[in-house]
């Protein structure tokens, strides 16, 4: 295996001057950035047959509240990284509190089939950042479906514009929900029937039919519930 050493102490020794970011292959992403109260880089190694790069951070007063800061940073709207496991399946993120951890964040890398990794354990003394690319793509969170009542519930919460009925407010109508569930290709859905009590014999008058997926991601008109003709509505 071949390391090379770039720290103060491997040859002439010298002070290290922390990264603004960390380069892997065409992405890079912003670095740990050391607190005012002190810190320092310490190391840098770079891992050429493993194609990864670690950064030792030193002298940190508090190690799990700077790598608290550095994944809020990492795993915000911008950067777009994810706390995940080894395996890349998403997780949930480490005490900061603790004397010592871990954590494991990456995103999709540019190169396709590969991420772009940063795991960081931290310690009493400071902590390491090691800079990898492997293969594999960042798997998706399991969606627990929607409960009936809850798909109930997230019509009686939409516009009737929406839905293509008139109105300003789904309090005007009556949502029944039809046992069972119907696919839409490969999307299983919960058909909600829409009756509206707004006619002069104030009977239940059909208004519509939707088919709402488990996720709440897709939302079908029946358009014709004999040739099963379906459009799928613009969700706000």
């Amino acid at each position: 295996m071949l390391l090379l050493c770039l720290l103060a102490g491997c040859g002439k020794e010298k002070e290290l001057t922390p990264p603004e970011a960390y380069q892997m292959g065409e992405d890079s992403v912003p670095a740990l950035a050391l607190p005012e109260e002190g810190g320092k880089l310490s190391e840098e190694t770079q891992d050429e047959e493993a194609a990864t790069t670690s950064y030792t951070y030193t002298e940190l007063t508090a190690p799990g509240g700077v790598v608290e800061t550095y994944a809020a940073l990492l795993t915000g709207e911008e950067n777009g990284f994810s706390v995940v496991t080894a395996e890349l399946e998403p997780c949930e993120a480490p005490d900061y509190a603790a004397e010592s951890g871990s954590i494991i964040m990456a995103k999709n890398a540019s190169e396709s089939g590969k991420v772009v990794q940063i795991a960081v354990n931290w310690s009493e003394e400071g902590c390491d950042v090691t800079v990898s690319g492997p293969s594999g793509t960042i798997k998706e969170p399991e969606v627990e479906p929607m409960t009936v009542k809850e798909a109930v519930e997230y019509l009686e919460s939409m516009s009737p514009s929406v839905l293509g009925l008139s109105g300003s407010s789904m309090a005007a109508y009556h949502i029944y929900p039809v046992m069972g569930t119907v696919m839409v290709g490969e999307d299983a859905c919960i058909q909600l029937n829409v009756y509206s009590m707004d006619n002069p014999e104030h009977t239940n008058h059909i208004a519509g039919a939707y088919l709402l997926t488990g996720d709440g991601a897709h939302l079908y008109r029946i358009d014709d519930t004999n040739s099963n003709n379906v459009t799928e509505l613009e969700l706000a």
